[in-house]
């Protein structure tokens, strides 16, 4: 990703040149955290931008964003410069990782308004940080990378991944520029490095990661050259914790015309509505127990002064009962989800 800085911002029309959406809370800046919201998966909205910090003589300093995930070019970044880039409610609340010469360098910043940043870390081509969500306390990690580009840089880089592992909470998030592919498919062109592909794969089982599907394009990167190569070296990576705060999170990519790299926009929540009805399920008719279940609560006496009533009672009941039932057999579905999708990696 060429360029990229981590936004937090509330939900709306996103500010120009943005790349990418995380989590953030739906409070606005003004409204203190209630009961109600904490009872939400807040984190609505992190915004990661991947491309080199500018001046922006149009756009207002960060208005309305919530944090930032930048490759910077920097090799150092002050608080007067997120102030400048970002605005001042991500003063003091930011970490980064230097950049070497013009290459590498990332910002991650977060809104004091929604966030705490602390606990910050870096390795050599890595920066990590603990993110509080103010509206319930909920913590996790962020690690965002800039990948090497050289054969031999690379299986140390894989490496430096795994050392990652212990550094950081079970609700994690990486994510950036890896340079690295997940799959043969995931470049248009034959010419792929096998063995990267494979340690890059046995690092992310180590790490119990799993990869976040891009909707609306196939690649985030095209070369510049006449016949064009086009791969996806941008990846976003969460552990099955960090999947379980966030089980709406998506991410789509959306076309620029500033860096060779997609912008990928990823959000923590859809905010779709959910349906607290009864929802019947068809497995459950090979599920031991659920003819006996519906027989047994079917037949239950009704008093009731027409047919009708007495129809709708039994329904209620035996939706009731198998809620129940399903609870107690089957146990958390969206839990048992994550964990058989973690098993394999996409595209093994």
């Amino acid at each position: 990703m060429d360029g990229g800085t981590v936004h937090l911002q509330p939900p709306g029309k996103p500010p120009p040149g943005s790349s990418y959406e995380l989590p953030r809370s739906p409070l606005s800046s003004s409204a203190a955290p209630t009961t109600a919201s904490a009872c939400q998966e807040v984190l609505r909205v992190l915004r990661l931008r991947l491309r080199a910090i500018r001046p922006r003589e149009k756009e207002p300093a960060s208005e309305g964003r919530s944090g930032d995930l930048e490759e910077s070019k920097l090799a150092v970044v002050d608080n007067d410069l997120i102030v400048e880039a970002f605005g001042p409610q991500f003063a003091n609340n930011f970490c980064y990782l230097p950049a070497i010469g013009t290459r590498g360098g990332v910002i991650v910043a977060a809104s004091a308004d929604y966030f705490d940043l602390s606990d910050s870390s870096c390795t050599s081509h890595t920066v990590s940080a603990k993110i509080t969500m103010r509206a319930n306390g909920k913590t996790w990690s962020i690690s965002a990378v800039y990948g090497p580009q050289s054969d031999e840089e690379k299986m140390l880089f894989v490496e430096e991944l795994k050392s990652l592992r212990g550094t950081v909470l079970p609700q994690w998030l990486l994510l950036g520029d890896f340079n690295l592919l997940v799959k043969e498919s995931d470049k248009s062109s034959r010419n792929v490095n096998r063995r990267h592909i494979s340690a890059f794969r046995s690092a992310l089982n180590f790490l119990e990661l799993t990869e976040t599907r891009l909707h609306g394009r196939k690649y985030t990167w095209t070369s510049s050259c006449s016949a064009q190569t086009k791969s996806k070296i941008d990846h976003c990576f969460a552990s099955v914790e960090w999947g379980l705060l966030f089980p709406q999170s998506h991410m789509c990519a959306i076309t620029s015309s500033m860096s060779d790299h997609c912008i990928m926009k990823f959000t923590g929540q859809l905010g779709l509505p959910s349906f607290k009805g009864f929802r019947f399920e068809e497995y459950w008719l090979k599920q031991r127990g659920f003819i006996e279940t519906v027989t047994e609560t079917w037949g239950r006496p009704v008093q009731a002064g027409d047919h009708i009533r007495n129809f709708h009672i039994k329904l209620s009941r035996v939706a009731k009962a198998l809620r129940l039932w399903s609870r107690a057999r089957v146990g958390n579905i969206k839990l048992l989800t994550a964990v058989a999708e973690q098993e394999t990696l996409p595209g093994e």
